[in-house]
């Protein structure tokens, strides 16, 4: 077994890899981390390739043209609205324009994905393909009895999620302004990289700014919770090491509904328990074997 060099920990997603985010899966947190080890890339590689896979970032990268569009014009439209209910329309907007769009590519033959590749799409295509039917007519048929297994690929789900992500980033800076007004300090290191090094691993990451002897990390939410997330604590704890041992606030905002600043003390007992669990995800990567980065990969993407 090679020697595997300390691994590199991004702060926003601690959480996930110690299993704390419920919406992100411990193995694929892990996948990220494991890819940056040159030994084990080409075994990852090779499991994704052999079935099929693909990560978020190629999965948004390779979306068709009108996709990117719609994309772009569902962001734009969702920095706007005033209401959990509108965000939601307009994510569902987008994902039916989606799945027709991904259907029709599958219908043709082009750019299928691992889901519609079955054989009420392949009957379809031969269909269409001796003239028998049309690729419209299809999608009107076709497209109301999967719409089940569309919504729920991986395709779907990334491209839909962006819509979120795209308009945080677009909405921090406008959300980070008026906190400034409201609370009359500036914030500073605005979008900064930061990073501690440990003898066990390396963290980094981005904090959101810095106000006051305090790092800010900025959330903005497509609906209202009643109490932050407890995943959002560990990666502004994870920042409030970095800079220091010093103390946080996380900043979030919701359609139509008023701001909130929650104050975060710093606690060493709280870091401590992070810092435990990093240490044990280090050294049960030192110990894996090829075998168990392809299981890993499996897991992933299978």
């Amino acid at each position: 077994m090679l020697t595997t060099p300390k691994p590199r920990f991004s702060a926003s997603e601690v959480a996930g890899i110690l299993g704390r985010n419920p919406y992100k899966k411990k193995e694929e947190v892990l996948l990220k981390v494991l890819g940056q080890f040159a030994h084990f890339k080409p075994i990852i590689e090779s499991v994704k390739s052999s079935l099929g896979g693909k990560t978020e970032r190629e999965i948004v990268a390779e979306a068709p043209p009108e996709i990117q569009r719609v994309l772009a014009q569902s962001v734009a439209e969702a920095t706007t609205v005033q209401t959990d209910a509108e965000f939601e329309g307009v994510v569902k907007r987008f994902k039916e324009q989606n799945a027709k769009v991904l259907l029709t590519n599958a219908l043709n033959g082009s750019n299928v994905i691992r889901d519609l590749d079955i054989d009420s799409v392949k009957a379809a295509r031969v269909r269409i393909q001796t003239g028998q039917t049309t690729v419209e007519r299809e999608v009107a048929v076709l497209g109301p009895v999967l719409a089940g297994v569309i919504d729920a690929s991986k395709e779907q789900e990334t491209l839909a999620s962006e819509i979120q992500k795209r308009r945080g980033t677009k909405l921090e800076k406008v959300a980070e302004d008026a906190f400034v007004v409201e609370s009359g300090k500036e914030i500073t290191e605005r979008n900064t990289f930061t990073q501690l090094e440990c003898p066990e691993y390396r963290l980094i990451g981005y904090i959101d700014g810095f106000q006051d002897g305090k790092v800010v990390e900025t959330k903005n939410r497509k609906r209202y919770w009643s109490v932050p997330p407890a995943y959002d604590f560990v990666q502004l704890r994870c920042y409030m090491r970095m800079k220091g041992k010093v103390d946080g606030v996380l900043l979030e905002n919701f359609p139509a509904k008023a701001p909130r600043t929650t104050h975060i003390l710093w606690e060493d007992a709280e870091w401590e328990s992070i810092h435990a669990g990093l240490c044990a995800v280090s050294a049960d990567i030192a110990r894996m074997s090829d075998a168990d980065v392809a299981n890993v990969a499996r897991a992933v993407y299978a």
